[in-house]
């Protein structure tokens, strides 16, 4: 016990005198106890300004604590947004890759067996096909005309070959 503790008992002591069974015994009255405590006692009525005061506190903190909730949603709404996004993208840039390696290979059996036509039909279809809707893949290989390129020129050279046309001095290298 500390000396203020010490001081308190010594003066309770003093005041409980008991001297005999017969006498009563002596008690403080309460209000002296009251005045010799160490913490005052707390207020247990508040007036309506600080009810106000605690209620636009808390108001307060509410609208915090549903700001911070509502900004949290926003920012997983905005990364499934993105991820979504994210994912239509991969999405067509694998139908493009996919399209114009099928077309590619498409073309080049129609070179190899020798129906250019229907290879330059096919690649305009899916050209157009394109420029009409953006929702269908791009033709984005320039392979693809390359090698109808090549065909035509080959169909050219035999067509000299075989009908033997004088190109008016040009020389036809083989």
């Amino acid at each position: 016990m500390n000396s203020f503790e010490d001081q308190n008992v010594a003066e309770l002591e003093e005041r409980l005198v008991v001297k005999t069974y017969n006498e009563p015994l002596v008690v403080p009255e309460e209000q002296d106890l009251i005045d010799n405590e160490i913490e005052p006692t707390l207020e247990l009525t508040t007036s309506h300004d600080e009810l106000s005061d605690m209620k636009s506190m808390h108001s307060e903190e509410r609208t915090i604590k549903e700001d911070k909730r509502k900004m949290k949603q926003s920012q997983k709404e905005e990364r499934e947004r993105q991820s979504r996004m994210k994912k239509e993208r991969l999405i067509n840039m694998a139908k493009e890759v996919s399209l114009n390696r099928s077309l590619l290979s498409y073309i080049e059996m129609c070179v190899f067996i020798g129906q250019l036509n229907k290879g330059v039909k096919t690649l305009h279809y899916y050209v157009n096909r394109h420029q009409d809707s953006s929702k269908y893949a791009a033709v984005t290989d320039i392979n693809c005309y390359n090698t109808l390129m090549h065909g035509f020129a080959a169909k050219v050279l035999l067509f000299i070959q075989q009908w033997n046309v004088n190109l008016d001095g040009m020389k036809v290298v083989l």
